[in-house]
C-alpha cells in the first residue's frame, strides 16, 4: 500500500500549486487502485499520470450506477426495447463481469 501511497504523490505533484484538483476523481483513482492491486492484484493504472484515461471498467460501473435507478423505475417492458441507452447498459454489465472474471483468475 505504500507504493500506492507514493503514486498518489507523484501523481498529484504533477499539479501546480495555483491549479484546481479533483479530489473526488482521485480518491476514486486510489480507491480503486489499492482495491484492485490489494484484494486481487490487478493494476488499473490509473496513477500512472495525471492524464491516465478512466478504465473501460470504472466507465462501465459509473454508467450502470447512473442509470440503474431510472432503470428501477421503469416498466420491465422498457429495459427490453432496442434503445441505445439499453445496449449500453448491457455491453457495461458484460465488461464488468468479464472484467471481474479475468480479476479473480489472476
Amino acid at each position: 500500500m505504500g507504493e500506492i501511497a507514493k503514486e498518489t504523490i507523484k501523481v498529484l505533484e504533477q499539479y501546480s500549486p495555483n491549479e484546481k484538483v479533483d479530489i473526488l476523481h482521485w480518491a476514486t483513482n486510489l480507491t480503486f487502485e489499492t482495491i484492485g492491486r490489494i484484494g486481487f492484484g490487478y493494476n488499473f493504472h490509473l496513477l500512472d499520470d495525471r492524464n491516465a484515461e478512466v478504465h473501460p471498467f470504472i466507465d462501465a460501473m459509473s454508467y450502470c450506477l447512473k442509470t440503474s435507478i431510472q432503470r428501477f423505475s421503469q416498466p420491465s417492458f422498457m429495459k427490453r426495447l432496442p434503445l441505445e441507452r439499453n445496449r449500453h447498459f448491457d455491453r457495461s454489465v458484460k465488461l464488468m463481469h468479464m472484467m471481474r472474471i479475468s480479476m479473480i483468475k489472476l
